[in-house]
Order: C-alpha cells, then structure tokens, then sequence
C-alpha cells in the first residue's frame, strides 16, 4: 500500500521545491484520510496551498469517484522568507501541478474574505454552506486566523464532515503554540457541535456532529 499511495510525479512532471507533505503528512493521509475517504464522491476543502502537493495527492488516490472534487484557498503573498516574485512562482507551481487534475479549483485571495462569501446565499467557487466534507486548516498559523477559519469552515462543513488542523504539532514551538491556542478556543466554542476524531503526527482532527 506504500508504494501505490506515493505521489505520482512522473506523469505529468509535477513541480515541487518543498516536501513538506511527504515528509510530514503523507503517512497520517495514508492511514486516516484514505481509508474513510477514497473513492467517495466527496467534496474536500483546503485552506493553504502552497505548491499543491497534498491536493495533487488528493487528486490521484482519494478524489477518484467522478463526482468527487477539491477547492483550494491560497493568497499566494510575500512572507518573511519570499519576496513578491518568489511567491508568484510558488503559485504558477501550484497552478501547473493541479492543472493535471480537473476536480481541483484553485482561488487566490485571503481565507477569511474566500470563506465568508462561500458561506453566502449563493455560495462561492461551488462551495456553500453545509456542502464540505472533509477539510484542511493550514493557512495563516497565527491563533486569530486559525480561529477565524475554523469558525466559517464549521459552517461549510455537513453534518459528520470532518475537519482537519495540519501544525499542532511540530519542530517550530511558538507555531504549534498558537494552532493549539487556537484549536481550544475553537473547541470550547464549538461545545456539541464537534468532537475530537483523532491525533496523529502534526494533524488534529475533528467532526462535526450530526
């Protein structure tokens, strides 16, 4: 099982600088996201591109059922570590590599504007509220946009949709200090409406009661 749930990056000669998701995520994908999920005709949201690499995984083991798609929210903006021109390259990688697979949408802009107005009467980029079953957080890793994107993905999400926070844990202290500020302010928030699914690796995850 391994082997065959490996990226695929020969094919179309994918283009990534970073292995974040391998070296990190891949395993806990392999044996929680792709047990309950592969094959379904799913609808799965994620809050932080980067190069596309966990939603090109998505797309070649889990996102196979015709009616199956992905929508990924990303503002592509300079950080601390890339200059504008750097961060443009960054999303013309995630472009490129996601192009390969028709059920995933890219939309560039911040989540907290992105999410709001997929919560909207009509929806947004063919999310809506109540329609998402599966979910990734790892967009802006400060607590208040962390809580932010919580609090609206809750609202995307159906009833027994779960979400996902990727950084509880991690090498980088002060970052998992503020995911997990977040997470419990959100947990206490949220009350009934979620329970914890499980931890594994660097991801929490949670569901959303029926």
């Amino acid at each position: 099982m391994t082997a065959d749930l490996a990226i695929d990056r020969d094919t179309h000669q994918l283009r990534f600088t970073r292995e974040w998701f391998c070296d990190r995520n891949l395993r806990t994908f392999r044996q929680f996201v792709y047990p309950q999920w592969a094959g379904k005709p799913l609808t799965y949201l994620e809050v932080g591109v980067y190069e596309g690499m966990s939603m090109v995984w998505m797309a070649q083991h889990v996102l196979t059922d015709p009616d199956a798609r992905a929508v990924g929210i990303d503002p592509w903006l300079m950080s601390r570590k890339l200059d504008p021109d750097e961060m443009e390259e960054v999303r013309q990688r995630a472009v490129y590599n996601t192009s390969f697979y028709h059920r995933c949408r890219l939309v560039r802009g911040c989540s907290a504007e992105v999410l709001r107005r997929m919560r909207g009467r009509r929806g947004y980029a063919g999310i809506c509220q109540g329609c998402v079953d599966l979910c990734l957080i790892d967009g802006d890793h400060n607590a208040p946009y962390v809580l932010d994107d919580a609090r609206q993905c809750l609202f995307l999400l159906e009833p027994g949709g779960v979400m996902m926070f990727d950084d509880v844990v991690t090498c980088r202290p002060n970052r998992a200090h503020h995911v997990k500020e977040a997470i419990a302010t959100f947990v206490e928030e949220a009350g009934d409406q979620i329970e914890l699914l499980w931890t594994h690796g660097f991801i929490q995850a949670f569901r959303k009661c029926k």
